[in-house]
């Protein structure tokens, strides 16, 4: 079951129009939400990200912020959800003439879609990283946006998949850490620095980045978002995150050089108190 434009329906009953922009450029934004016990986490920090990027793009939202949080809980409730489920919010500009100017936003019938699947909890092992060859272009306001053309990212994690890896570890074109294909990453120094790479090195706002940097605060870590180069990242424990994982170690061995600065006891101790604090804030919303 899944929901489009209002209306609740079977998989096979889905259609989109053959002239769908979203279809034929990836002219469209999409959210994805991790879902507990049939209710979305975070679902206002989820809208306004994509808010936001509509806005940029001069593109319509047909439905408020509560029209769609009761309808994705009412397909949580028809699909019998998992305790544990991944829900994703799917936008298209719609139908269009052909080329790439968009219609006049007069014009536009701007198309949403509403799907849930189970979402296991992820393995608790660290993600094993190549560096991949796909670099961010952190000059595309796109990089900025959860924008339906993910061709980069995609990329990006069939090379890791192919030479045996979890992930991909992309920098951006100036050589800076970026992020992983659909995570986020920070790199814990030892003596307190959180450090993340700015929205400016080319990457997406994370709401769980965005959680992480405020519970970073809160436990007294100097957090700081610089850009940083790939031997200054790994001098410190590198993990990464986003809205179903949490938060996830990191493992660059595949990557040289090799770290030479292994966490302390103190070092790891503070991670785990953001790792706990980072659980606890997603019980809250239960």
């Amino acid at each position: 079951m899944l929901w489009i434009n209002g209306v609740f329906c079977d998989d096979r009953e889905k259609h989109f129009a053959a002239d769908d922009r979203g279809l034929l450029l990836g002219d469209g934004l999409f959210e994805t939400f991790l879902c507990l016990e049939g209710r979305p986490q975070f679902f206002t920090d989820h809208w306004q990200r994509l808010t936001r990027s509509a806005k940029a793009l001069s593109l319509a939202i047909p439905f408020s912020e509560q029209e769609v949080h009761d309808a994705l809980c009412a397909l949580l409730e028809k699909n019998n959800a998992d305790p544990r489920a991944s829900a994703r919010l799917s936008l298209t500009r719609g139908p269009g003439p052909r080329g790439l100017m968009p219609p006049e936003p007069s014009q536009q019938k701007p198309q949403m879609m509403l799907t849930s699947a189970a979402a296991p909890a992820p393995p608790s092992k660290p993600i094993k990283a190549i560096l991949s060859t796909i670099r961010r272009n952190e000059g595309s306001p796109a990089s900025r946006m959860k924008t339906l053309a993910y061709m980069d990212n995609t990329l990006a994690v069939s090379e890791a998949r192919q030479a045996g890896a979890d992930d991909a570890l992309m920098l951006n074109n100036h050589g800076h850490v970026a992020c992983l294909s659909a995570a986020n990453i920070f790199s814990l120094k030892e003596e307190g620095d959180l450090i993340t790479p700015p929205v400016a090195a080319g990457i997406l706002p994370g709401i769980m980045r965005k959680k992480i940097i405020g519970a970073g605060r809160e436990l007294g870590l100097q957090v700081k978002e610089e850009a940083q180069d790939l031997e200054a990242f790994r001098q410190g424990v590198c993990f990464a995150s986003n809205s179903l994982m949490g938060m996830r170690r990191l493992a660059l061995d595949q990557i040289p050089p090799p770290s030479t600065n292994p966490l302390s006891a103190a070092g790891e101790a503070a991670y785990d108190r953001l790792e706990k604090f980072c659980q606890s804030l997603i019980q809250e919303t239960l």
